[in-house]
Formats: C-alpha cells, sequence, structure tokens
C-alpha cells in the first residue's frame, strides 16, 4: 500500500512529465519523455493493484490518477497529430486544451469536472463526501475554459 511519501513522489513525477511533454509539444525537447512516462505508468499499475484502506491515500491516489488519464489523453492525440506529420495542428490542439486542463485541475478532482459537466449540461453525478461543491470562482474559472475551448 502507498503511503503518503510514495504519493507525493508519484505526483511530483507526474508534474514533471506534464512539464517534460510541454517542452516537448513547444520543440524544446528532442524526445518524448518515454521514460519518465514509463515510471509513471509503473507506478500507478503497482498501487492499482493494491488494497489502499486509507480513505485519504485512496482519495489522492484516484485523483492523481484522474489527473494522468485525462493529460495522456491529450498526449496520444498531440502525438498522432505530429506522427502523421501535422506539427502545426499538434501544436494547436496542445495550446488550445492546456487552459481547459488547468482549470479542471484548479482544485481537488473531480470538483471542478462535475462542475463543467453540470455547465455543459451533461451528467455527472452528485459528489461524495468529503468533497463539497466549487466556488463561485473555481466555476468560474471552469466555466471561462470551457467557453474559451467552445464547449459552452
Amino acid at each position: 500500500m502507498p503511503d503518503e511519501e510514495e504519493l507525493r513522489a508519484l505526483d511530483h513525477k507526474l508534474k514533471q512529465l506534464k512539464l517534460d511533454y510541454d517542452r516537448y509539444f513547444l520543440g524544446t525537447r528532442p524526445r518524448e519523455p518515454v521514460v519518465l512516462r514509463g515510471e509513471v505508468d509503473k507506478l500507478v499499475a503497482i498501487y492499482s493493484n493494491q488494497a489502499i484502506t486509507n480513505s485519504g491515500l485512496r482519495f489522492r491516489f484516484s485523483s492523481i490518477c484522474s489527473r494522468y488519464q485525462a493529460l495522456k489523453r491529450q498526449w496520444c492525440e498531440i502525438v498522432r497529430q505530429i506522427e502523421s506529420g501535422d506539427v502545426a495542428s499538434a501544436r494547436k490542439i496542445h495550446q488550445d486544451l492546456s487552459p481547459l486542463f488547468a482549470a479542471l485541475f484548479c482544485t481537488t478532482s473531480p470538483i471542478p469536472l462535475k462542475a463543467g459537466l453540470e455547465m455543459a449540461g451533461l451528467p455527472g453525478g452528485p459528489l461524495r463526501p468529503p468533497l463539497f461543491a466549487a466556488t463561485d470562482d473555481e466555476r468560474e474559472t471552469v466555466r471561462r475554459a470551457l467557453a474559451d475551448a467552445g464547449v459552452l
């Protein structure tokens, strides 16, 4: 079972991986960060197969996993565009979606995501304790990002 320090290290690796992908997509890193991504994938797989009995740690791990899954989808689409030779489209996707991803993780996940789903008229379901509704500022951040992305 992962402890607080191991989850902190995983979160740090994920933040570094995002920065490395940002640099790769902007052209300042020559190669995709596959080694670090492999490390993150391995840790997520290991921790996913362990029973996390502490609800706080389980919640933190779930938040890290949901952020990682969202980022992976974005990265895969951008890499697909790059591999097809459409680097300009890949860069545009990255630039267009980065503010949306930042807004959807402006606070503890899935609070902003569920607020965004509600704004878009999609079912998101209720938040479970100990989570609480997004603040007015968080809702406005998500609303602006969704509008800028053309979702609203």
